[in-house]
């Protein structure tokens, strides 16, 4: 995609500053502080793995217990869940490294997260590659998770989005951002339909996610009057 494309697509629906935040003073308090917190933190990216339904499907492949037709559909449909972790969740994360800026971060699975919880951080990590890389470290300061998750209906239509969590795991919601992992508009929608292709743009998912953590701090700051 162009970088104009992405521009024109990024500005709309982009609030200005000026903009009413609906949220009473304490919420847009705390947002703040969080997104403080952040900035000067780190940010763990979980990607979702599938390893329990991958490691389900190999059961089945491996089993002699399976059928012709029940190991053939178990490898169609682990192929598909490897395609889609090579696809786009490849692409997030080396949009992460060339796009991000809004704090530091890491890239982390969903099910080494246990592991990295119990302070088992070297060979956690993924580089730009999806590879574990030990020379990647966690700075020291304060951690954020962010992962898939779905937007609170009553803050309007339930959407796939990466939304995200203290180290206690509690969930940030509005009005701290999240940002949707797909149904971006209508320009992607129409490409995932008639090109046959995964709709997700890596590229925007994280150009949005940094522009909406920057902007609501900023817009935060300025009603709060905070210098």
């Amino acid at each position: 995609m162009g970088a104009a494309v992405l521009s024109i697509i990024l500005a709309i629906g982009m609030p200005s500053h000026a903009q009413q935040l609906i949220a009473t003073d304490e919420e847009k308090q705390i947002a703040f502080q969080e997104l403080s917190r952040l900035q000067k933190g780190t940010l763990v990216v979980v990607l979702k793995s599938d390893k329990k339904q991958l490691d389900a499907l190999d059961d089945v492949i491996q089993s002699e217990k399976s059928n012709r037709g029940q190991k053939k559909r178990a490898m169609k449909q682990r192929k598909k869940l490897m395609e889609g972790r090579k696809g786009f969740q490849a692409d997030l994360v080396k949009a992460f490294y060339n796009l991000f800026t809004f704090s530091d971060f890491v890239v982390v699975f969903d099910h080494d997260l246990t592991k990295f919880k119990d302070d088992v951080e070297e060979g956690v990590f993924l580089n730009k590659k999806l590879e574990y890389d030990s020379s990647i470290e966690l700075k020291e300061g304060d951690i954020f998770f962010a992962r898939e998750g779905y937007t609170d209906p009553q803050e309007g239509a339930r959407v796939l989005s990466y939304i995200v969590y203290d180290d206690e795991n509690n969930r940030l919601d509005h009005p701290f951002p999240s940002v949707k992992i797909s149904n971006l508009g209508p320009t992607m929608i129409l490409k995932g339909v008639f090109e046959n292709s995964d709709y997700r743009n890596a590229d925007l998912v994280v150009e949005r996610f940094d522009y909406k953590l920057k902007h609501r701090m900023a817009t935060l700051r300025e009603f709060l009057e905070i210098k």
